[in-house]
């Protein structure tokens, strides 16, 4: 056991002992590498240049579509006639001339439903005079009852009603008195003739006629107190009834006359307006009609290039049917679509430069004019209809040839860093920044972007020291 315990200790001591033997010789140990320091870019504000370059396609600015634009006539056109089947055209020079058969028939149709129409609007302003003039007298009629029953009521009210109760009462008060009188009169008589030495018979018949009349006068006065309690109790209430309906219907057929002369009026204005309307629309028919006559010469309405006409006589066409096109090859313009990121570079105004690639030798310089506010799907993506107006001309720069269109635009003061320290991850950007040392994901906000590097709109700040590349986990 002993001299093992030597040897591993001899064995496991001789690197010491030659470091010791190294260090009191004066010697000196080499030095261990260190790992590399992980390569950075730092951050800070410069110029950023964007560029694009898109496929495009060289148009005319102005381009006429060659159609018979009628207002009116929809049935189709018959050529007769081709006097020109393409090239250069100037304008008012006729192309086709077109059978005006058919549209004659119906300018003749029309004109008739023109004066049927005149016809009928005259009637309903007639009717419309009539129609007021009756209505004056209803109303007017209306207005009188009225009146007439509001001075029934107010003479009911103020006089007669009144009258025709104290009348009652006035008669039966005259009958009282009669009443009182006769018998104070036979009681006079009996009196009288109670100390005379009259004849029997004559005594009795002048007190019985007395007393006769008494009698009548007492039903009568009884007739005429039955009265009064009819007149105060049905004749005065129902008299008083009758002139306040009276009153109250004349106020009633008033308010409902002058509503339904309004309504009526209203009614015949609206069939007069209609009328109008109809007189108005026929008329224009008329006259749309006729300018679409003229159109049956179809002329070049600009000076230009026109498209092949293929049509031949007896060929039908319909009504605003293109038949050819007139362009302007003088007056340039090129389109395309552009990338959402394009817009970056592209406003209204920007400057571009447009080359052929079947010239190389050619660029123009065009303007953008305009840019599609609503873009179209495409392949899974949007692009945006973009126009360029082309300044200048060059002979070999034609309609319909392909062009390249290329633009710049400068942001200034950006913070840019290389596009390859940048990390997406579900939609979400990252780089690594170096803190004391040690590299911290930082998520930023990217902008615009120019071949191998990126603009950072915020998470970064000057002077920040950027991974190149993610660490290695």
């Amino acid at each position: 056991m002993p001299a093992v315990s030597r040897r591993v200790f001899t064995f496991a001591a001789l690197p010491v002992l030659a470091a010791a033997t190294l260090v009191l010789s004066g010697g000196v140990l080499p030095a261990q590498d260190s790992p590399a320091a992980p390569p950075t870019h730092t951050v800070a504000r410069s110029g950023l240049k964007l560029s694009l370059s898109r496929e495009a396609r060289l148009e005319s600015a102005v381009r006429h579509r060659l159609r018979v634009d009628t207002e009116a006539f929809g049935g189709s056109l018959d050529v007769t006639e081709v006097a020109l089947r393409g090239g250069a055209v100037k304008k008012g020079d006729l192309i086709l001339r077109f059978d005006p058969g058919k549209i004659d028939r119906e300018i003749e149709s029309a004109t008739i439903a023109l004066a049927n129409a005149q016809r009928g609007h005259e009637f309903a302003q007639q009717e419309m005079s009539i129609l007021s003039e009756g209505n004056a007298v209803r109303v007017e009629r209306a207005t009188a009852a009225k009146t007439a029953a509001e001075h029934a009521f107010e003479i009911f009210d103020k006089y007669e009603g009144t009258k025709m109760v104290r009348s009652s009462e006035l008669r039966v008060q005259q009958q009282e008195f009669s009443l009182a009188d006769q018998k104070e009169e036979l009681a006079q008589l009996e009196k009288m003739y109670g100390g005379t030495n009259l004849a029997s018979e004559t005594k009795e018949i002048v007190l019985e006629r007395s007393k006769r009349s008494i009698r009548m006068a007492e039903e009568w006065l009884q007739f005429s107190r039955q009265d009064l309690t009819v007149m105060r109790e049905f004749t005065y209430p129902d008299r008083k009834q009758q002139v306040e309906r009276d009153l109250r219907w004349a106020s009633i057929e008033l308010e409902h006359t002058l509503l339904n002369v309004k309504m009526a009026e209203a009614n015949k204005r609206a069939q007069v307006e209609q009328s109008a309307v109809a007189l108005r629309d026929a008329r224009e028919r008329v006259e749309k009609l006729q300018r679409d006559r003229e159109r049956f010469d179809l002329k070049a309405p600009v000076d230009g290039v026109m498209t092949a006409v293929t049509l031949q006589p007896g060929d039908s066409i319909g009504a605003r049917q293109v038949l050819a096109e007139i362009v302007d090859p003088a007056r340039l313009q090129a389109t395309f679509h552009a990338q959402p990121e394009d817009l970056r570079v592209l406003t209204l105004g920007t400057r571009v430069r447009v080359t052929l690639p079947a010239y190389p030798e050619v660029s123009l310089e065009g303007e953008v004019t305009d840019i599609a506010t609503v873009g179209q799907p495409s392949g899974g993506g949007t692009v945006f209809p973009v126009t360029v107006k082309v300044s200048g001309s060059h002979p070999l720069a034609r309609v319909g040839l392909h062009c390249s269109v290329a633009a710049e635009r400068m942001v200034a003061d950006a913070l840019t860093i290389p596009a390859r320290s940048v990390l997406t991850k579900n939609g979400k950007s990252t780089c690594h920044v170096l803190v004391n040392g040690k590299p911290e994901p930082r998520e930023i906000v990217l902008g615009a972007r120019q071949d191998d590097m990126v603009q950072v709109v915020s998470g970064l700040r000057d002077g920040d020291k950027v991974l190149l590349e993610a660490p290695k986990e």
